[in-house]
């Protein structure tokens, strides 16, 4: 009796053991503590795709992944839950950079380990949004977010540009349709690589960034190889002058 008493003992011992196990491998659908917070209003099928997210996957697990597969040991219980499931790089043809940083020490970009994920269990996109990212193996993950169009009787901000009727590029890339959610933010510099800038032009006397690390002085202030672009440089002139001066070069960095 005393076997039999100490074999059921052991045996119930054994068996919450490997429950304890089996739990530690399947996810709950709580988020996590650090959970990232999306606004309560978003909607599937208008503010974001159901059952589909984007990730991408830290550099140090790269010779886990492939074109149509990410076998990371730490994200395989995820996976598991929301099988079946469709993984794909968004950019297979992208070449990581063969170092991390240029020479001004920024971050260059690698496309090569992005990946969306599709998949059908029924478990909200935030909530494998979140237990991804509390995976520790990418970078982050997110909801696929839906490009919202402009609704038929929306109003469009229109700026106080008495000379708006003449400039038609600005319709042909879609300013309206970007002014009417931000008309922009002076901590954004925006570089122009194109033909030259009127420096004098009303909507850019007192918009353009000056690099005032290089001023006028003969001098390369900055070290960057180019003697003073304080207004920035002309590679086709090879001068420190991108000043737009009519027939000699194009306007197209003035529009």
């Amino acid at each position: 009796m005393l076997k039999l008493h100490l074999l059921s003992f052991l045996f119930a011992f054994l068996l919450s053991s490997l429950l304890v196990q089996a739990q530690s491998h399947i996810l709950s659908d709580m988020l996590p503590t650090d959970a990232i917070q999306f606004p309560s209003t978003l909607q599937e099928n208008i503010d974001i795709r159901p059952k589909t997210i984007i990730l991408k996957v830290k550099p140090a697990y790269r010779s886990f992944c492939q074109n149509n597969a990410v076998q990371v040991q730490a994200l395989q219980p995820i996976l598991s839950r929301l099988l079946p499931i469709e993984i794909h790089k968004l950019y297979p043809h992208h070449t990581p950079p063969e170092r991390p940083f240029n020479s001004y020490g920024q971050a260059l970009t690698d496309l090569s380990l992005i990946y969306q994920l599709s998949y059908q269990a029924d478990i909200p996109v935030l909530t494998v949004v979140n237990q991804i990212n509390a995976s520790g193996v990418v970078l982050y993950a997110q909801p696929a977010f839906i490009a919202q169009p402009l609704h038929d009787n929306q109003v469009l901000f229109t700026p106080n540009d008495t000379s708006i009727s003449l400039q038609w590029y600005l319709n042909k890339i879609g300013c309206f349709q970007v002014w009417d959610s931000t008309q922009g933010d002076t901590n954004v510099v925006i570089g122009i690589v194109d033909g030259g800038t009127n420096f004098t032009h009303p909507d850019l006397v007192t918009n353009v960034y000056y690099n005032y690390a290089d001023p006028i002085d003969g001098i390369d202030n900055d070290n960057d190889g180019y003697i003073d672009n304080f207004r920035g440089w002309d590679v086709g002139d090879n001068d420190n002058n991108p000043q737009y001066i009519g027939a000699f070069n194009s306007a197209h960095g003035t529009s």
